[in-house]
Formats: structure tokens, sequence, C-alpha cells
């Protein structure tokens, strides 16, 4: 193998894989239950009640039966701190001190998944536009959509148990639907569902909460990287939300004091996405960077070892070996430490833009298109023509030796997928890397 194939195939693993955590106090629970691993696994999601969120005291309030077990790590959503769920999605209002339940069942119907959702998970369709007719105080519409409810009382009772149904059900936005097997009855954050028959899950004439939080993670509405799970046997906490929320800088925080070209080119990155992703209407908060040596470094996603680069979804920040870089900027030049560092930001563009891929592979080659779009109007340190072409080929290099399952944590794509990923995001920008986002 090449030096360089070697050294760019081992620095560009990039997607750090959560490890053991420090057990947390009373304020905090772990459950494995919603990480989707096999029984018995030790990876899974923290709720915690600490000075970020209360959402540990809610899921006491509301109870296992009506919120599910938890199926994500906290993540940003619209500036509030927000946790998924398997029946639904908590987000924390600091201005009043408590948890909201979010309208997930209008957003997806925002989103055009209407169809989907009615196909794939029985979901009724929204009323039409206009139902409530005008002239209506908001009481007035209260009691017109609460009354779709009263075709099933049993569906009514359960709306109303939840004590103040506005603020945990939302209003009812569909008539009660006959699914075949069950009646069903959409509401902002939830579905209410009365079985006919006897299903595993219940029984004839019980009504249940469908689980609107994995429907979301299923149609791809939660960020992926809030999907990763935390790793841990006992209570674990989440990183802290002025990790979660990045800094209005890239200050590079050093273990091992890197060479000025390698600040030059963080602060370049950096200060082309802001500029580019304001020109397309997206806002932009820079990530932290930490350098490191080679003994390695501890995340809050877990060990990385020397040799490396790394993005720490959680955590929004990028760790890099500066003693590493710094040898292979020796051996083959200045490009490639800049390649590096533009895949690590590629990672950091699809956190902030909320980019969803389905797996590994394609979450990698995503962040490599992104690099090519910094490469192609990466500021005052622009890479010519001739430096993109070598870029292209050291992505080429740097393609998997052989074809690995696309949801391998390792696998980063072809040779060609990788050069080809790349020269689109010189060639074709932005919008060729978000298609299908």
């Amino acid at each position: 193998m090449k030096p360089i194939l070697l050294a760019l195939f081992l620095l560009l693993i990039t997607s750090i894989q959560p490890s053991r955590l420090q057990a947390a106090n009373e304020t905090c629970r772990f459950f494995t239950e919603g990480s989707g691993q096999a029984e018995g696994a030790t990876v899974g999601y923290s709720v915690c009640d600490d000075n970020q969120a209360g959402f540990l005291s809610a899921f006491n309030r509301w109870g296992l039966q009506k919120i599910g077990y938890p199926i994500s790590r906290r993540y940003e959503r619209d500036g509030f701190v927000t946790q998924a769920f398997q029946k639904a999605i908590m987000q924390w209002r600091v201005d009043s001190g408590t948890v909201v339940l979010v309208n997930i069942f209008d957003d997806m119907s925002r989103l055009g998944l209407d169809q989907q959702l009615l196909e794939t998970h029985q979901t009724p369709r929204t009323l039409p536009a206009g139902w409530d007719g005008t002239g209506l105080s908001f009481e007035q519409i209260v009691q017109k959509r609460q009354g779709l409810l009263a075709s099933r009382p049993a569906l009514r009772a359960a709306y109303m148990a939840a004590g103040d149904p506005l603020i945990f059900f939302g209003l009812p936005t569909s008539t009660v639907t006959d699914m075949g097997n069950h009646y069903a009855i959409r509401l902002q954050r939830a579905v209410l569902q009365e079985w006919k028959e006897d299903v595993p899950w219940a029984r004839r004439g019980q009504v249940t909460i469908a689980n609107g939080g994995t429907i979301a993670r299923e149609r791809r509405v939660i960020p992926e990287m809030a999907l990763i799970p935390e790793g841990g046997s006992s209570a674990a906490a989440n990183p802290p939300l002025d990790s979660i929320s990045g800094n209005p800088a890239p200050p590079v925080q050093s273990n091992s004091q890197p060479p000025a070209s390698f600040d030059a080119t963080v602060r370049d990155i950096d200060a082309f996405w802001q500029a580019h992703l304001a020109q397309n209407s997206h806002s932009y908060r820079a990530p932290k960077v930490i350098t490191y040596g080679s003994e390695g470094v501890q995340t809050p996603c877990g060990f990385v070892d020397g040799g490396t680069a790394a993005y720490c979804a959680g955590a929004k920040t990028i760790y890099y070996d500066a003693s590493f870089l710094t040898s292979l900027q020796q051996q083959s030049g200045a490009l490639t430490p800049r390649i590096v560092l533009a895949h690590e930001w590629g990672h950091h563009i699809q956190n902030e833009l909320q980019l969803i891929q389905p797996s590994s592979l394609e979450r990698e080659i995503q962040a490599d298109c992104l690099a090519g779009v910094f490469a192609s109007a990466g500021g005052q340190h622009a890479m010519s023509a001739e430096e993109q072409n070598e870029a292209a080929s050291l992505f080429a290099l740097a393609g998997d030796e052989e074809a690995l399952p696309q949801d391998n944590p390792f696998a980063h794509g072809s040779s060609a997928q990788r050069q080809a990923a790349f020269t689109a995001g010189v060639q074709k920008g932005l919008p060729s890397c978000i298609a299908g986002n």
C-alpha cells in the first residue's frame, strides 16, 4: 500500500462511535431499549435533568406508556434543546422552564409525508385546508376539533385522560378513520388507535398511542447525528449543551501545538462556510477544533487514537492529531492536511444543515462532496485547478480497498465513489451534495 494511501485511509475515519461514559448521578437514567441494538447491548440514550433541560422529570411525570423509551440523544431544533422518544419528541423551553412536545405530525405533513404516513404507518390524512371555517374563536375551534372524537368514546376517553390534552396531544387534525383492524385519529403530536381485534401489543377495544417519534425517525425527520447511541451500561450524561451548540468562532484548543498553516486552514474553511451558507440562507455556527498528540484524546463520543482526525457530532467538535498532520505535510505537501480538515468540516456542515444520510457510506461520501465545495471556492486559500485534480486523486487513493456494507462504520466508499463525490462538489457546488435531503 502506498504511504499516502495508508495515511489517508487511517486519517479519514471520521465518525466517532460513542464509548462507555461516566456513570451519572440520580438526575439521569440510561435506557438501552430504544437503541435498536440486540438484546443485552450496552449502548442507548440518557434522559437527564440538568441545567440545560428537565427531560427526566417530564418522562417520570408522563410515564413510559405515554412517552416510550428514548430513541435519540439531545439535539438542537429551532434553537431549543430537544430529545426524541418512541411516542413523542420533547423540547425544553428556557423562557418558561418547562417541557413541551413537538407537533411532530404537523411537521411531517408540512414535509409532504402524508401519503407515506398513510401507506406505511396507517396514519389518517389531515383535514382539508379551511376545514375550521372562518370567524371562530380559539375556544370554538377547540370544541369543534375535539368533537371529532365523539364517534368513538374510547378514543375520546383516552384523549381526555391526558389531563390537559391540548398540552400533551394538541388538537385533532383528522376525522376518526377506519384502518381495518383499528380506528385511528391523528393529532398534532400523536395518533390514537382503538383496536378492533387482539394484536400482540394490545387487546380488542384497547386504545394505544402510535410510536410517533419512531415514525419520525423512520421518515428521517430526526437528525442522523442525534441517533448515534451513547455508550455505557448504566446512567450516562449527554454532553453539556455548550458542547452541543457550538461556538461563534473556531478557536483551536491545543494539546499539541499545530503549525501556523493548520490554524490558517481552519480559519479559512470556517470563513468560507460561514459566508457560503449565509449566501444560501442557511445559519452557521463554527465547530470547536481541538488538536492533540500521538497519545490520543478522550472526547464526549469516545477515545480517539493518535494518527487520525475525527468529528464528534454530539460535541460539534473536530479533533486532529497535529503531529500526524505535520508528518503528512512534510511527506506530501500542504494539500493533504487541507483535504483532511475540509472533509471533517464536511461532517460539521452535515450536522449544521441536518443532512440525514441512512448509512455510514453515504455520510462519508457526502462529506467528500462538501470538501469539494470548499476546494472550489475556499477563500484566499482556494485550490488551483491543478490542486483540485491532485485532491481528487488523493480521494481516489483513500477509497476502501474492498467493498464494505453501507452501514459498516468504517465504510467510506470505493475509489471511484470518493473521487466522483469530491469532483461533484468542486464542479457543481452545494446543491449536488445535498440533493435528496
